[in-house]
């Protein structure tokens, strides 16, 4: 009775191992990601101008200058304004626009007969960039948002119109040495005017034949 009884009770372990064994196995599935990729992106400016003192080669879409020669024979009281336009090209991501005017310089320049009787030394007074006087602006209308020019005629207009638009800056050139203007949040393919005034202050004739060349940055940066 005794072997019968340890013999049921080694039969019972067995089939109790070998169940435990078969709930024991796992059920499984494996996937693949394949063809995964990490692109840069990019940052595509364009800009180009109009207004009265625009220049752009005629082999270049480019204007390099903004402000020649139109703007090579100033006299006192004389202005002129130019408007920039930038754009983000299609393949763009989105970016902050801004520009900034850096490296002016001022130069004596030639130094004429009547600019001799009042100022005998030419190393004397030839900051006429203290004398250059600069509103910048964003030139996007009187309607919010950037609609065109078809939608909304005062956009890029090349007019500081108060009602609507307001001056990032107004002061000398001088003074807007190296300051970020007009940060625009760019989308591709919308343009984006900055208008740019100057005037020439009622300066005296130690003035004549003097110079300053100064440039100007456009920046597009990934916000």
């Amino acid at each position: 009775m005794k072997s019968k009884i340890l013999m049921s009770l080694l039969v019972i372990g067995v089939a109790s191992i070998v169940m435990g064994m078969g709930f024991s196995a796992q059920f499984s599935d494996t996937e693949k990601s394949e063809g995964n990729l990490f692109t840069a992106g990019i940052i595509d400016l364009e800009v180009d101008c109009e207004g009265d003192t625009c220049f752009a080669p005629c082999d270049d879409p480019l204007p390099k200058l903004f402000f020649r020669p139109a703007a090579d024979d100033i006299k006192p009281g004389h202005t002129g304004e130019v408007t920039i336009s930038l754009h983000l090209k299609e393949n763009s991501n989105p970016a902050e626009l801004w520009m900034k005017i850096t490296n002016i310089t001022d130069d004596p320049g030639l130094h004429s007969e009547p600019e001799e009787e009042v100022d005998p030394a030419p190393e004397c007074i030839y900051d006429i960039s203290n004398h250059i006087n600069i509103t910048i602006w964003v030139d996007h209308g009187c309607i919010p948002g950037w609609q065109g020019k078809d939608r909304d005629p005062e956009e890029g207009n090349n007019i500081l119109d108060c009602r609507c638009e307001k001056a990032y800056y107004e002061g000398t050139l001088r003074q807007a040495e190296d300051i970020e203007f007009c940060c625009i949040s760019g989308v591709p393919c919308t343009t984006y005017y900055i208008g740019f005034a100057w005037e020439f202050q009622d300066v005296g004739n130690e003035y004549q034949g003097d110079f300053c060349t100064f440039d100007v940055i456009f920046g597009a940066d990934q916000p």
